[in-house]
């Protein structure tokens, strides 16, 4: 997580995409270390339910990277 934190920081990245969210734990992470737009890719509706239960500032799509 450091080291992308660090890279997000190092270009300014304003819009991120995660691929394979889980339950969210690592956007939440990400978002509170380095706060932007991010949309965060999950197939499975079961790991996307328990995402959206963090109330994150992240767009949620179910989809397979």
């Amino acid at each position: 997580m450091d080291r992308l934190v660090s890279l997000a920081r190092e270009i300014n990245a304003r819009e991120v995409i995660e691929v394979g969210a889980g339950t969210g734990n690592n956007t939440a992470a990400f978002l509170a270390a380095h706060p932007c737009r991010l949309v965060a890719v999950e197939r499975s509706l079961g790991m996307m339910g328990q995402c959206r239960t963090k109330d994150l500032a992240a767009s949620l799509i179910q989809g397979d990277g």
